[in-house]
């Protein structure tokens, strides 16, 4: 993501677009906790079961 990332774009992408659905994808757990600050949908942390992320895509898509 070059010099932007991820807690930044989504607090950027939270200001411009209240609707918009975020969905952490992780490899840091002790990161999983500010997704609370962006109102994210969910944080998933890696490796993510397959079942698992087709159910959060799915909460997103409804």
């Amino acid at each position: 993501m070059g010099k932007t990332y991820g807690m930044e774009l989504s607090k950027q992408l939270r200001a411009a677009e209240r609707q918009a659905k975020i969905i952490f994808v992780t490899s840091h757990f002790e990161f999983a906790g500010e997704g609370y600050e962006v109102d994210a949908l969910h944080c998933l942390v890696k490796q993510v079961a397959r079942h698992k992320l087709f159910q959060v895509l799915n909460k997103a898509a409804k």
